[in-house]
Order: structure tokens, then sequence, then C-alpha cells
């Protein structure tokens, strides 16, 4: 079987919706067994309580794989 790179979820736009659409994402992935990982931004980790169970990442060590940005326009694409 392949391995898959994680999904890596990236969300630097403040607001109570981004946050929402945060943490139903990651209740999602979680329940379906999927891997990710949460950029270490200040702003990504906001309203997250309790990040020690996630595995966080620096986005700029990010080099493959499937990215989702929340609350974002897309410029953060490479």
């Amino acid at each position: 079987m392949t391995q898959l790179s994680p999904i890596t979820i990236v969300a630097r736009k403040q607001g109570p919706d981004v946050v929402e659409a945060k943490h139903t994402l990651i209740s999602y992935l979680n329940q379906q067994s999927i891997d990710f990982q949460l950029d270490d931004h200040p702003l990504s980790l906001a309203g997250i309580s309790d990040h020690s169970k996630i595995r966080l990442v620096s986005l700029q060590d990010v080099k493959k794989g499937f990215l989702i940005s929340l609350g974002g326009d897309g410029s953060l694409l490479r």
C-alpha cells in the first residue's frame, strides 16, 4: 500500500467561523483515522486548547502533500 503524506491544516485568518471550521475538520479527520498535521503558526493554533495530541509542523517545512487552508483566499499556495 502506498504511504500518503499527511494532510496539513493552515488557518491563519482570525474569527469564530475559522475556529469552528478547524474544530469540525479536526474532529472529522480524527473520527476517520486520517493522518493530519497542523501549522504551528499562532493563528493556526488559535482556539485549540489542547494541541498536545496534534502533530504540529512549520509550514515552511512542508514540501509535499495536501494542504487545507481555512479562512484564506489561497494566497498561501505555492
